[in-house]
């Protein structure tokens, strides 16, 4: 073997362990997002909505509900809150529209990417449209831009825009009038919990206070 030879294959092993290296320090997290409806009316009595469609910009992003790039679907098996779709379901005063499930590296707000979401109505209507981004520091941050727009919703329909903090493992709930999301992200793969944020973390080493099991909008 030449020089010229060992050197070009020292430089690609060498790529390779910087690659693994920061796969390895990003971390893989598994998201999981139960969508429900709320069915009292009182809920909304007090709001004012938009009289024209509002739409967010989904354009060239991966659907998250199949999955694609750096973006993972989850089976029905890999899922942990069947449960709370279940208890959701019983509920008098809710009901459950989606349960998105996939898995993505814990990438830093800087190079955090969104993925889009589309859930269909029974009838073909758009039900459910938006994107969701999460990022990680020294916590998981889950960035919310979505519209529900169930049949007889006002023209514009119901918008939830929102950056919540969390914790893995932590159950969380986001909420609005109309609509709300219960939320979870956990280690996924060989990631563990104790896993160092990414070095271009934008996010101060100092301990926050933490964070209660489940917190509401």
């Amino acid at each position: 073997m030449s020089a010229r030879t060992r050197m070009g294959a020292a430089a690609l092993l060498l790529l390779g362990l910087v690659v693994a290296v920061g796969a390895r320090a990003q971390g893989i997290y598994a998201i999981e997002i139960v969508v429900f409806e709320r069915l009292d009316p009182s809920d909304l009595a007090a709001e004012t909505w938009p009289e024209t469609p509002q739409r967010v910009a989904t354009e060239g992003l991966v659907d998250l509900t199949s999955g694609g790039g750096a973006f993972t679907a989850l089976s029905p098996g890999a899922r942990a809150l069947h449960g709370v779709w279940a208890e959701l379901r019983r509920a008098g005063n809710l009901r459950p529209v989606a349960h998105l499930a996939w898995s993505q590296p814990g990438w830093s707000s800087g190079r955090a990417r969104a993925g889009r979401v589309r859930i269909q109505g029974t009838g073909g209507e758009t039900l459910l449209e938006g994107t969701l981004r999460l990022h990680r520091s020294r916590y998981l941050h889950l960035t919310t831009d979505l519209v529900f727009t169930p049949p007889g919703a006002p023209g514009g329909g119901y918008r939830l825009a929102e950056r919540r903090q969390m914790r893995s493992r932590e159950l969380h709930y986001i909420d609005h009038p109309a609509f709300g999301l219960l939320v979870m992200a956990r280690p996924w793969g060989t990631t563990r919990d104790d896993e160092p944020p990414p070095a271009d973390s934008d996010e101060p080493a100092a301990r926050p206070t933490p964070l209660p099991s489940a917190t509401s909008g």
